[in-house]
């Protein structure tokens, strides 16, 4: 369950809600009639029951900027062949809720993004949600 926009800077209340149907975000799926060359954005919001250290597990073909409760986490670039779970970068989560936005290079990147626990082993976050 993701949000998404054509505008990277627009109100996160005026994002869309999209459905993937695989562990893939292909934002030309999800932002039809959007120029490729655009950059785009994509957010999904969890729940921790605590403070937590965790991973952000990322798949990624093309560029993209992460942010964290608003501050910068990761930049990552690929064009390599995509694989969830390529790009892996140790997060802090805040009891309650933590946005992650996605802030892309153009309409025609595609991501995954999975968060684990502090072992980086695969297993998701004990306590948390999506919201």
């Amino acid at each position: 369950e993701w949000l998404v926009s054509g505008n990277p800077e627009a109100p996160l209340a005026s994002w869309s809600r999209y459905t993937a149907r695989t562990d893939t975000l292909r934002l030309a799926n999800a932002l039809p009639g959007i120029p490729e060359a655009q950059p785009c954005a994509a957010a999904f919001r969890i729940r921790a029951e605590g403070h937590s250290k965790a991973f952000l597990w990322m798949g990624l073909h093309g560029k993209v900027t992460v942010l964290l409760n608003g501050g910068p986490v990761a930049a990552e670039e690929s064009r390599s062949p995509y694989r969830v779970g390529q790009f892996r970068q140790a997060v802090e989560l805040r009891p309650g809720e933590n946005l992650f936005v996605f802030k892309t290079s153009s309409r025609a990147v595609r991501l995954s993004a999975q968060i684990v626990g502090p072992r980086n082993d695969g297993d998701s976050l004990d306590g948390m949600r999506p919201l």
